[in-house]
């Protein structure tokens, strides 16, 4: 059996490896705290929802798609902005996360960075998940500072799904600013981000043990490429 959370920490850090029965802990384990875990997670080859995606799912997908067209990350590359919430709907459903919160991962910032009303997704997706993405909006006539500063006031507040989603959207944020970080962005800045969303993602309630693990491997792996 192929040991999927061996293969999503390996994929995080950009691992390419066989498994072929070996049970080899990748070097960056070696000295962290976490090597404990990662084999405790290997030897009970723990199994995490992998299903294939339902038409709900997909679409949310082309909804989404279609919300952020025109719109790219921040770093040098400037890839779509459907880049990261692919990468977080994934995480998601790898950390066994509901159709409700799967479908949250895609839509989680049609509202706050789109044209998109609650309404419109009340009509397409449901009650249920235009709630927890409403969780996740922040509200954009607050100053940033503040913005931010309720993300760690609401963190505790959040339902299980809104809880997972924003971990993840969090990994993956902490994870581009080591790989492609904003463009201008000084040394203490992305710094400075990778403290806060350990800030957040510390106050959230209901989030899988495996999920908080990968994050903070994320995060140990970012700081190592930030100071490297």
């Amino acid at each position: 059996m192929v040991r999927p959370l061996f293969l999503l920490f390996c994929r995080i850090f950009g691992r390419s490896l066989s498994l072929g029965g070996s049970t080899a802990i990748p070097k960056y384990f070696e000295i962290t705290p976490l090597r404990p875990l990662v084999s405790r997670a290997i030897r009970h080859e723990v199994t995490m929802n992998t299903a294939h995606p339902s038409d709900r799912i997909e679409k949310a997908q082309r909804f989404a798609e279609n919300a952020h067209r025109g719109q790219t990350r921040k770093g040098d590359g400037a890839e779509p902005y459907v880049t990261h919430l692919a990468e977080v709907a994934e995480l998601v459903t790898r950390f066994g996360g509901s159709e409700t919160a799967i479908l949250a991962a895609w839509l989680h910032d049609t509202v706050e960075d789109c044209a998109t009303t609650r309404a419109d997704l009340v009509s397409e997706f449901g009650e249920a998940v235009a709630r927890v993405v409403i969780e996740l909006t922040d509200d954009k006539s607050l100053p940033k500072p503040e913005r931010k500063r309720l993300q760690i006031v609401n963190a505790p507040h959040k339902s299980p799904e809104a809880a997972l989603v924003k971990l993840c959207d969090k990994m993956s944020n902490v994870r581009a600013v080591g790989l492609n970080p904003p463009v201008h962005w000084s040394l203490d800045r992305k710094r400075a981000y990778v403290d806060w969303a350990v800030a957040v993602t510390d106050a959230l309630p209901d989030v899988p043990d495996l999920a908080r693990m990968a994050f903070v491997a994320t995060v140990q792996a970012t700081r190592d490429a930030l100071e490297a």
